[in-house]
């Protein structure tokens, strides 16, 4: 007999249609998930807020909604997503330095923009390298509104790519080489550069079948992609490409991309060793690929990736504060009664009794102290420490100085001179580097005239060309 563990609720906003999947996780020697609810809807646009949110409600109906938890989707379509090197192993900081880096990634600025990261390797010279996705927080708010609207709350909103990454995670926990995951869902095709069941590059393309060289622009695609993943100085070369999807359309394209690949090409099942995926009988409307989803289902992804705008997220750290918080409350009311109901039947030793409630009120008040002492700390830290040059404010200069159509890649330092700073990145044109290097030179932070651009050359790519460049600077003392 199965015993049923969780029950969950998973709704993937792509550009004209949203799908909604209940499903049910049972407890047994084999991890099995039985899809039990699957519906699509089709809207026009996310400001439609009165029509979608009549939608979510007719839809949580008919499955017969009744409090599980509600987990958000959006489709790589909606979402942009970077790769960055940044000098810090710090969360705090790598959050800043991505929030002050996301207007030259998107054009809006930081505060427009929602974001979710996550860690994929560090250093032994303190840099991280990150994955980012990016969105305009308009979209992410306005998902929230129509849930808000229709009387339910959303704790977590994630690009879908997490999940394709978390189905192969699961399916091929081994797998630590640098792969290829292309999610089939035609004519949107995800793609993913996996490194030990880390997205170091995901791209999101349009693959028309009905075009006559489909085949031939998708495997111009997934090349397009290994070239992407090896111009950002990733670890090496890619070992595998797996293909996700529908039967059909899996077997059709490993038959023909077997022929141009020079790497293994295969297809991932659904099913494994420790894994059993099912549909209940009855569903209507199955689209054969929900990759994505059950993914999200099988490995969560972490916090970090969470796209909410920050200020949901600080909301939602007061409120886990403030239930911390009660729950003492109630911890301690209930140690009282438990102490105080015991004394009762030994009323003859009030030395025993005054002794344990002692214990118990120390031990609650290091309890509910325990958040002012850390405030308090962190005061004294940031007291001792405000007259230092903070690497934020470092980071703050060279973002504002950089104009438009420069993007940086990489800010190295000389770890023998630790005022050398090295800027690099590319350019559209010859003259956004210098004139960067001259915004640079207003700067308080550097020592003008030792600003210098050690090389800016031109470079083709698939896409156009853009000139690399790297700028030496010297920090004042």
């Amino acid at each position: 007999m199965k015993m049923k563990k969780n029950s969950f609720i998973i709704f993937h906003f792509k550009e004209k249609v949203f799908e909604v999947m209940k499903w049910r996780e049972y407890a047994r020697a084999k991890r099995e998930i039985e899809i039990d609810t699957f519906l699509r809807k089709e809207y026009q646009g996310l400001e439609e807020r009165g029509f979608l949110t009549e939608k979510i409600k007719e839809v949580l109906q008919r499955i017969n909604y009744s409090k599980e938890k509600v987990i958000v989707a959006i489709s790589h379509q909606k979402v942009s997503s970077r790769y960055l090197k940044l000098p810090s192993q710090n969360k705090k900081e790598i959050e800043e330095m991505i929030y002050l880096q996301a207007g030259n990634i998107l054009p809006y600025p930081p505060d427009e923009i929602a974001f979710g990261y996550q860690v994929v390797d560090t250093d032994k010279e303190g840099f991280s390298s990150v994955n980012v996705a990016l969105t305009h927080k308009d979209t992410v708010i306005r998902i929230l509104n129509l849930f808000k609207d229709a009387g339910i709350e959303v704790e977590s909103v994630f690009l879908s790519t997490y999940g394709l990454a978390g189905f192969f995670k699961a399916l091929m926990p081994d797998e630590v080489r640098e792969v290829v995951v292309v999610n089939l869902d035609f004519p949107a095709i995800e793609m993913a550069v996996l490194n030990k069941g880390k997205i170091y590059l995901s791209r999101f393309v349009f693959i028309d079948r009905d075009e006559p060289n489909w085949r031939e622009n998708f495997f111009k695609q997934i090349m397009d992609t290994q070239s992407l993943y090896l111009r950002q100085g990733s670890l090496g070369p890619v070992k595998k490409v797996f293909l996700c999807g529908p039967s059909v359309d899996a077997l059709e394209c490993q038959k023909f991309l077997e022929e141009k690949m020079l790497v293994p090409v295969e297809i991932l099942k659904s099913q494994g060793d420790d894994l059993s995926i099912s549909q209940k009988a009855g569903i209507d409307d199955f689209p054969g690929n929900l990759t994505g989803l059950i993914g999200i289902i099988l490995k969560s992804p972490q916090d970090s990736l969470n796209l909410l705008p920050r200020e949901f997220k600080e909301a939602q750290g007061n409120i886990k504060l403030n239930k911390q918080r009660r729950k003492l409350s109630i911890m301690a009311i209930i140690t009282f009664v438990a102490i105080t109901l015991a004394i009762f039947k030994h009323t003859d030793n009030k030395r025993i009794y005054l002794s344990r409630l002692d214990k118990e009120v120390f031990k609650l008040q290091a309890e509910t102290k325990e958040l002012e002492v850390m405030s308090a700390k962190l005061e004294m830290l940031k007291e001792k420490n405000k007259d230092r040059n903070q690497i934020l404010d470092f980071f703050a200069g060279i973002h504002k100085a950089i104009p438009l159509g420069v993007f940086l890649t990489a800010v190295k330092y000389d770890s023998e001179r630790e005022e050398r700073f090295s800027l690099q990145g590319y350019s559209a044109n010859m003259d956004a580097v210098f004139a960067y290097a001259a915004n640079l030179k207003e700067l308080n932070i550097f020592d003008g005239p030792q600003i210098k651009v050690k090389y800016a050359t031109n470079k083709k790519t698939p896409e156009a060309e853009v000139v690399q460049f790297e700028i030496v600077c010297l920090r004042k003392k």
